[in-house]
């Protein structure tokens, strides 16, 4: 029977599921197969099934329903990354703060590669980057400058003048 399901480790961590064999499924979470999330639950863990579902086109929606619940109430011990039927941009928007704190981490102790990354990049991109720096156009304000130098230029008086007078 389809269904949805919570499983709860010894921490009280939790995860949401969905499943149309949840036998099969908690094996499968029991081998730490198939699911980046589960494997964080600490062994042993305990299952719930939270509903049955007859027809298998309402699971994620039930899921999302279940997982949308179950944060208020475990907040950061609710395993699910993402909620169902989520787009990478909904996640982004409600997790700003904790991805910013995360790149922030990841560049501080990657420093080193990053920049070892970075110097190889232009290495091998040398010439690309010296045929964009050179290409010349034209601005709304009619100056004809570099690509390299345009954010510069923005800021410049004359273009500044020149916004100001086209506002006018």
């Amino acid at each position: 029977m389809p269904c949805v399901y919570l499983l709860e480790d010894c921490e009280g961590n939790g995860y949401i599921g969905i499943t149309i064999d949840l036998n099969r499924r908690l094996w499968q979470h029991k081998r730490n197969s198939n699911d980046t999330n589960s494997k964080l639950l600490i062994k042993p863990f305990n299952h719930v099934i939270l509903e049955e579902i007859d027809d298998e086109d309402d699971l994620a929606f039930a899921e999302q329903f279940y997982i949308k619940l179950y944060r208020v109430l475990y907040g950061n011990k609710l395993l699910n990354m993402m909620t169902p039927l989520q787009t990478n941009k909904e996640y982004r928007l409600i997790n700003k703060d904790g991805l910013a704190d995360y790149q922030k981490e990841y560049r501080l102790i990657n420093k080193d590669e990053l920049a070892d990354y970075q110097k190889e990049y232009i290495r091998i991109n040398k010439d690309k980057i010296a045929e964009y720096q050179k290409e010349k156009i034209t601005c709304e304000c009619g100056a004809i400058i570099t690509k390299s130098v345009k954010a510069r230029h923005e800021r410049s008086a004359k273009h500044k003048n020149f916004l100001i007078s086209k506002d006018n």
